[in-house]
């Protein structure tokens, strides 16, 4: 993460979100919780110092719900992994918002698949050779998903081999995500590396295979409300 000063370079990624469509999430956590509001980028004007936002349709209320005390907006830009806080210009009864432009903004790490560290608590349920286990989460992405073991775990999947069906359980979502996976890395790694791991263990990280749209839908809108509430964590630290 990386935050820096309003420039030319935010003008070009704005300008780069409205020609390509792509989608600006308001937010605001009350209580732990997120809740935000999808819009698209209109128009930028620079001459005039703002950004003009449509509200997807259907969703004009929600504009209202999100709007702090301070009339400011937090947006979160998934594409292009920033995200920065704009003072509120104006709400239209059009369903379009207009804002100031940021003093500064917040560049995230980008990746093809970027891998959240998980602070809820999420399990991986699989089964093998009759043998049912549970086993925590530590990170995930839309491709995929990791575990951490420690060294006296016998649980070892071969890379590239291990080919099996599980079943994602993500806190706070109702719906178990079910795919198949395969294994593509499996290593040992030192002690004391992970704090709860002092004697050292194994990190083994999978692939979703066959995953269907609906579950990668689930699984998208989980990754971007724990981006939005942890870069929400780190700023207010």
């Amino acid at each position: 993460m990386k935050e820096q000063k309003k420039g030319k370079d935010f003008d070009k990624r704005i300008i780069e979100c409205i020609q390509k469509n792509y989608s600006f999430y308001a937010w605001q956590s009350l209580n732990g919780v997120i809740e935000k509001v999808e819009m698209k980028g209109k128009a930028f004007r620079a001459e005039y110092g703002e950004i003009e936002l449509e509200v997807r349709e259907g969703s004009s209320n929600q504009i209202k719900n999100i709007v702090s005390g301070s009339r400011k907006l937090s947006i979160y830009v998934q594409e292009i992994a920033m995200s920065f806080q704009a003072p509120l210009k104006s709400v239209l009864e059009n369903g379009k918002v207009k804002i100031h432009l940021p003093e500064d903004y917040i560049i995230h790490e980008r990746r093809k698949h970027e891998r959240l560290k998980l602070l809820k608590k999420c399990f991986v349920k699989f089964e093998i050779k009759s043998q049912v286990y549970k086993k925590a989460v530590y990170d995930v992405s839309n491709g995929g998903f990791a575990i951490i073991l420690p060294r006296t775990e016998r649980l070892i999947f071969p890379k590239d081999l291990a080919m099996i069906s599980v079943e994602l359980e993500l806190e706070g979502i109702k719906e178990k995500i079910k795919s198949k996976v395969i294994c593509t890395s499996a290593f040992s790694f030192d002690r004391f590396k992970y704090k709860d791991l002092p004697y050292g263990g194994y990190k083994m990280a999978f692939c979703f295979k066959e995953l269907e749209m609906s579950k990668k839908l689930i699984l998208q809108e989980f990754i971007l409300s724990e981006l939005i509430f942890q870069s929400d964590c780190k700023k207010a630290n």
